[in-house]
């Protein structure tokens, strides 16, 4: 499964695009890059949707400076 997804961040967090690549996310693979101040695009990879799901709400609850994810696309390889 591969996502992308917006995330939009507190203004002033510089530090959210480095927290969001070094998170754990088990079986998920994260790429990240900020487009704005407030908004940072990621691309998620993972084996199994459950596994999506899973990195999703670790990183909305673990990243204190997420205020929201959009998801974009769900597409299998």
């Amino acid at each position: 499964m591969r996502a992308y997804a917006l995330i939009e961040v507190e203004p002033g967090a510089t530090e959210v695009v480095s927290r969001i690549r070094s998170f754990s996310l088990q079986n998920c693979k994260v790429i990240a890059e900020r487009l704005y101040s407030s908004e940072v695009i990621v691309h998620f990879e993972a084996t199994e949707l459950a596994d999506l799901n899973t990195a999703l709400t670790d990183l909305l609850s673990g990243v204190s400076a997420i205020l929201r994810i959009t998801l974009l696309r769900i597409t299998e390889r």
